[in-house]
C-alpha cells in the first residue's frame, strides 16, 4: 500500500472516530446497549444468592494497583462494588479475592464503600477481602480459592482481572460444583479458559463497561454506544486498507 493511501485510510479512520464519539446520541435508557450476557445475568446470580443465604464471590485474580494492570484493578473493583451493591441486603456477605498484595486495601474499600452506599457501613467486615498467596503461574491462589470454594460453597463466582492457566482450576472445580461463574482475563491463555469453561464470559473491552450495564447512571450507555461504534467501524476501515492492498498489488 503506497504512502498516500495510508494517510488517506489514517485521516478516513480519525474523522471516523470523531463523528462516532460526537454525534452518537445520548439514549434515556440501557435498552439501546448491545447485549452482554454475563451483566444481564448478575441480577439473578445475587437474587438467587440472597435467597439461598449463600455468598458471591468475586476475584481480581493478580490485578493489583501500582503497576501495568492498575486500571484493570480498579475496573475489576467497580464491577465487584455494583455487585456487592445489590448483594448487601443478603445476611450473608460477598468475598473479594486478590492474589496481589497491593490489591487487598482496594478490595477491602470496595467492600466498605459499596456497604456505605446503601447505609449499612456498620455490616461492613474487612475480613471480606481476602488475600491468596501468589506464586508460579498463580497455582497456590487457585488451590486457596478451590478450598475456599470446597468450604464456604458459594452461590457463583465472578473472576474478572488477571489469571492465566491457573483459572482452569478453579473453574473446573466450580463446574463441579455446579456453581455459577463469570470470568475474563487480561491474559490471552486465561481469557481463552475462560470463554471454553465458564457459563458467561466477558470478552476483550466488555471487562470495562460494567458501570454503564450495572450502575443507575444515565450518562455511561452513550459511551458505549460510541465505544462499540468505534470500534465497528475501525474495523471496516481495516477491511478497506486491506481490499486496498490487495487491488495495488494486482495492479502493479
Amino acid at each position: 500500500m503506497s504512502q498516500e493511501n495510508t494517510q488517506i485510510i489514517a485521516i478516513f479512520i480519525l474523522v471516523l472516530v470523531f463523528v462516532a464519539v460526537v454525534g452518537v446520541p445520548r439514549p434515556r435508557n440501557k435498552r439501546t446497549l448491545r447485549p452482554i450476557g454475563a451483566y444481564e445475568a448478575i441480577p439473578t446470580m445475587v437474587g438467587d444468592a440472597i435467597e439461598a443465604d449463600r455468598m458471591i464471590h468475586l476475584s481480581l485474580g493478580g490485578a493489583g494497583i501500582g503497576g501495568e494492570r492498575t486500571l484493570l484493578a480498579i475496573t475489576s473493583a467497580e464491577l465487584a462494588y455494583y455487585v456487592v451493591q445489590r448483594a448487601t441486603i443478603g445476611d450473608t456477605s460477598p468475598i473479594i479475592t486478590v492474589s496481589n498484595p497491593l490489591a487487598l486495601p482496594l478490595a477491602q474499600d470496595t467492600l466498605r464503600r459499596a456497604y456505605q452506599s446503601r447505609g449499612l457501613g456498620k455490616r461492613f467486615s474487612g475480613l471480606a477481602g481476602r488475600w491468596y498467596p501468589s506464586g508460579e503461574r498463580s497455582l497456590s491462589f487457585a488451590a486457596g480459592v478451590s478450598a475456599m470454594s470446597g468450604v464456604e460453597r458459594p452461590a457463583a463466582h465472578i473472576l474478572v482481572g488477571s489469571y492465566g492457566i491457573e483459572l482452569a482450576l478453579i473453574l473446573m472445580g466450580a463446574n463441579r460444583r455446579r456453581i455459577t461463574t463469570i470470568a475474563a482475563s487480561d491474559q490471552l491463555d486465561g481469557q481463552a479458559i475462560a470463554y471454553v469453561m465458564a457459563e458467561k464470559p466477558l470478552i476483550g473491552e466488555e471487562m470495562f463497561v460494567s458501570t454503564a450495564y450495572l450502575s443507575d447512571s444515565a450518562t455511561t450507555p452513550s459511551d458505549i454506544l460510541a465505544l462499540d461504534l468505534v470500534r465497528w467501524l475501525v474495523i471496516l476501515a481495516m477491511l478497506g486498507g486491506f481490499i486496498i492492498s490487495i487491488i495495488n498489488n494486482r495492479g502493479a
